[in-house]
């Protein structure tokens, strides 16, 4: 960092990237353009206010540890140095042994920090924001408030720390969940060095058996580490420091945390029974519940932060509640939004660099998530496609990217020219890649689905059919996948990849020849087609089940969000064939739709009571079990089940079960699958 004194000199203030010269203190931190020149001594702001001393250029002003507090010249705060806590063990602090003095408090942003400023922002006519400021700090800055160290946010991280497993059960468990099929927007082995070294570093305080008092201590120290300004560096040793080991934040406990419940998730019954957790817990899923409430505490410690960290924190949260409460629940809603927020906020859907790999597959994380929450809850989008500006991931794996150097580079040079990598494998930034570009796609289709009239039209959709058939054929290998060579592929996790990769072009296959069909007029014939493929890979899915034992958590959702729809589309026709032959015009295979349809049954009713949309699964295996009594059943009997149900329920579960209309595709729709008298019907508690 150049001194004062050497900071007005001609040679030494560089301009920034984007061409522009960069402000003096005073100007940056007012968030206002500087009229400073070479030629001159001084600004005219800073002329005019006679602060002639604090004209200065920094030459990396937002890496600083601690902030200034003083109006002094060259005034700065030294490294805080806060009394230790009480180590009785007691959980309740007095806030004379928690709360620094003044010149050791903490700085800290009380009101959070404002964020990413576009160009319609109310200061962009005096302030020309650069998103490239400083690649360098990770954290938008808010220099203008001094926070004490609160002892409720002490205590809550000593209840973070008391749900930590132990150590032989935590690498257990991060163990099942590194083996998983990737960790998009993270790379994994930061989180195994993030326990190493936790334990490598608080050895002495979590050792068993702990006391409240080591965890206070530890506690303590976490938390006045993570008020600092989060600084990463280029390098992957140097990225992975800024927030390990003694640096170790609550964002970063915080994934840690996160990483372990699934990986819990992904442990047998049985093998959960030999772990330490099970003396504190009888059951598998209270010991997921438990950690993901210090997941959330962490989330609250970090309530201050906007970097990158806090918004993957929010991204594996938002996951754990699907897996443990539904995908259409209330509180995911609720959750996904706060992800959508603090990832636009840091900036996550413009373009980014080269450093920045993980903000890229991080910003695809997100944007993936926000249109997979979207389509399954059938509302609209939180972020649109027309606001993501943010590059592709390279398609290269975590170990170049860790390695870098002449294996990096030679990585990059093996691209393709669409930037895939030619060796036929399926890195994490490869799933990252295809999410982003299926999630664009699904993002227009759904704009036609949820949109005004303007947004419809019969040729939109006859392109968007040719721009996704375009965008998976740059894609090595997508489009040629079928179950017969996922059988093939001898690596559990590569088989995963592909056949999800598969799953999403069907399933945008799948709504394009809905709205094809249902506005179009066109006929059901490739509607039809694209449902049983889909059904025929999910019913794969569940009969390879051995192979992918450490998903089995992510079944329910699977089948509901990929089976369900696809489904519901070959009942109709199934129905029709039996009770209107004559006016069948879509040619189907009977014999293997039946007997999908019967797979898809013992798929739904294998899903286990504490999966978050077991009640959902429940409920469309009840429908499926009567479509196909209705297609078997005798005639006469028939007539008799259909008179009785019309005495026992609503209109609409008549309608549902006589299908006098089956064009429409209201009539799985009509079911209210929240609530209401079909749920009383089925006798479902």
């Amino acid at each position: 960092m150049p001194s004062p004194a050497a900071s007005h000199s001609s040679a030494s203030i560089r301009k920034r990237r984007n061409g522009l010269t960069p402000a003096c203190e005073p100007c940056r931190k007012a968030k206002v353009r500087c009229d400073y020149s070479p030629l001159g001594t001084l600004c005219s702001r800073c002329r005019k206010r006679k602060t002639s001393e604090k004209c200065i250029f920094l030459e990396a002003p937002m890496t600083r540890q601690y902030r200034e507090v003083s109006n002094a010249p060259g005034a700065s705060l030294p490294p805080p140095k806060c009394s230790s806590l009480p180590r009785n063990g007691s959980t309740a602090l007095s806030p004379s042994s928690a709360i620094c003095s003044l010149n050791g408090s903490i700085s800290r942003k009380a009101a959070g920090p404002s964020g990413f400023l576009g160009q319609t922002s109310f200061s962009a006519t005096i302030h020309v924001h650069d998103g490239d400021d400083d690649e360098s700090c990770d954290e938008c800055e808010n220099s203008n408030s001094i926070y004490a160290m609160d002892p409720a946010e002490v205590t809550m991280g000593l209840n973070v720390l008391r749900v930590l497993p132990g150590y032989d059960d935590c690498q257990t468990v991060l163990k099942k969940y590194l083996e998983g099929p990737c960790e998009v927007g993270f790379l994994k082995p930061s989180i195994q060095n993030v326990l190493d070294s936790l334990f490598a570093t608080y050895g002495s305080h979590l050792k068993e058996p702990r006391t409240d008092s080591e965890l206070e201590e530890m506690s303590e120290a976490i938390t006045r580490k993570s008020v600092e300004v989060l600084v990463l560096s280029d390098g992957a040793p140097g990225w992975i420091a800024a927030f390990s080991g003694t640096n170790t934040r609550w964002e970063s406990m915080g994934i840690l945390l996160a990483a372990l419940a699934s990986g819990v998730l992904a442990v047998h019954d049985r093998e959960f029974m030999r772990l330490g957790l099970s003396s504190r817990f009888t059951e598998k899923k209270k010991a997921v519940l438990a950690i993901k409430e210090g997941v959330e505490l962490c989330l609250e410690l970090c309530r201050h932060n906007l970097n990158t960290l806090i918004c993957h924190l929010l991204y594996k949260n938002l996951l754990l509640e699907t897996v443990l409460h539904g995908d259409s629940s209330l509180s995911v809603w609720r959750l996904h939004h706060d992800l959508v927020a603090v990832a636009s906020a840091i900036g996550l859907h413009l373009g980014v660099t080269l450093r920045t790999e993980i903000r890229k597959r991080l910003s695809a994380s997100c944007f993936w998530s926000d249109k997979e929450l979207a389509m399954f809850t059938g509302r609209p989008p939180a972020w649109s496609h027309r606001y993501h500006s943010c590059p592709l991931p390279y398609d290269v794996s975590d170990e170049a990217l860790i390695e870098g150097g002449e294996r990096l580079k030679q990585e990059l040079s093996e691209l393709d020219e669409n930037g895939w990598n030619t060796k036929g494998e399926i890195h994490d930034s490869t799933t990252s890649r295809t999410m982003v570009l299926t999630a664009m796609l699904i993002d227009e289709i759904m704009e036609i689905f949820l949109g005004n009239s303007c947004q419809w039209s019969m040729e939109r959709v006859r392109g968007l059919k040719v721009k996704a058939f375009e965008t998976y054929s740059k894609i090595p290998h997508i489009l040629q996948v079928t179950k017969e060579s996922l059988k093939l592929v001898k690596d559990d996790i590569k088989m995963w990849k592909l056949m999800f990769m598969r799953l999403d072009y069907l399933r945008m296959q799948f709504l394009l020849e809905r709205l094809s069909v249902e506005r179009g007029g066109e006929s059901k014939q490739k509607l039809v087609d694209v449902a049983r493929e889909i059904v025929d890979m999910i019913v794969f899915l569940w009969l390879e089940r051995d192979r992918t034992g450490h998903r089995h958590y992510d079944y329910d959702y699977i089948i509901m969000c990929f089976g369900m729809p696809s489904t519901g589309i070959l009942c109709t026709e199934l129905l029709k064939q039996f009770k209107q032959p004559n006016a069948v015009d879509v040619k189907m295979p009977v014999s293997e739709v039946v007997q999908n349809l019967s797979l898809m049954i013992g798929f739904l009713d294998w899903t286990k009571p504490t999966a978050g949309n077991y009640k959902l699964c429940q409920r469309m295996s009840q429908v499926v079990k009567k479509v196909l009594d209705q297609v078997f059943a005798p005639s006469e009997q028939k007539d008799g089940a259909l008179e009785s149900e019309v005495l026992s329920t609503s209109d609409t579960m008549t309608d549902l079960l006589s299908f006098d209309d089956l064009d429409d595709f209201e009539w799985l729709s009509s079911i209210d699958w929240g609530r209401g008298p079909y749920i009383d019907m089925i006798h479902l508690n």
